[in-house]
C-alpha cells in the first residue's frame, strides 16, 4: 500500500473514532482494552482469512502496486484491523437512531461509497472484470458489514473469554 493508503486508512479510522465518540459517548479505542485489542485481532484475523480466500482463492482483486502478483503487504493486515474499527464505529453512530435492518445497509453504502471513490481517484487496488459489477460490489459491502460488526462481536467476546482464562 503507497502513503496515500496509509494515510487514508488512518484518517478514515481517526476521523470515524472522533465521530463515534461524538454521536455516541463510545469508540472503539475508549472501550476499554481487552475490546479494542479484540476488535484489533478479529479484524485482522478476518482480513487475513478474506485475502487468502477472495485475493488468493477467488482471485477477485490484486493491489495496484503488486506488480501484477498476488501478494500480502506488510501494510495489509494491519489495514485490515482498522478497517474492522472503522466499519465498527460508522455501525455504532447508524445503530444509535436507527435499527439493525436500516443500520447494517447505511455502514456498508458508506464505507463502500468512501472507499470504492477515494479507489478510483487513487487506485489501490484492482477488481478482476466478474467482480467490477454493481451488485457484486454492493453485495460484498452488505457482507463485510455484516462480518465487521455483528460477526466480530461472537469473536471478540471469545478471545475476552480466553484472554481472562488465561491470565485468571
Amino acid at each position: 500500500m503507497r502513503i496515500f493508503g496509509k494515510v487514508f486508512v488512518l484518517g478514515v479510522t481517526v476521523g470515524c473514532e472522533l465521530l463515534a465518540w461524538l454521536v455516541t459517548g463510545q469508540s472503539v479505542f475508549l472501550s476499554g482494552r481487552l475490546t479494542w485489542i479484540g476488535i484489533l485481532a478479529g479484524s485482522a484475523l478476518i482480513g487475513l482469512v478474506l485475502e487468502l480466500t477472495l485475493q488468493y482463492g477467488l482471485d477477485a482483486w490484486r493491489y495496484v502496486n503488486a506488480a501484477g502478483r498476488r501478494r500480502l503487504h506488510g501494510w495489509t493486515i494491519p489495514a485490515w484491523a482498522l478497517f474492522g474499527v472503522i466499519m465498527q464505529d460508522t455501525y455504532a453512530v447508524y445503530a444509535h437512531w436507527l435499527p439493525f435492518a436500516v443500520a447494517i445497509p447505511l455502514t456498508a453504502w458508506t464505507q463502500g461509497f468512501v472507499f470504492e471513490t477515494t479507489n478510483q481517484y487513487r487506485p489501490m487496488w484492482r477488481y478482476h472484470d466478474r467482480y467490477r459489477k454493481a451488485f457484486v460490489l454492493a453485495a460484498g459491502w452488505i457482507g463485510l458489514a455484516i462480518v465487521f460488526t455483528v460477526g466480530l462481536d461472537p469473536l471478540v467476546a471469545g478471545m475476552r473469554t480466553i484472554w481472562i482464562w488465561v491470565n485468571g
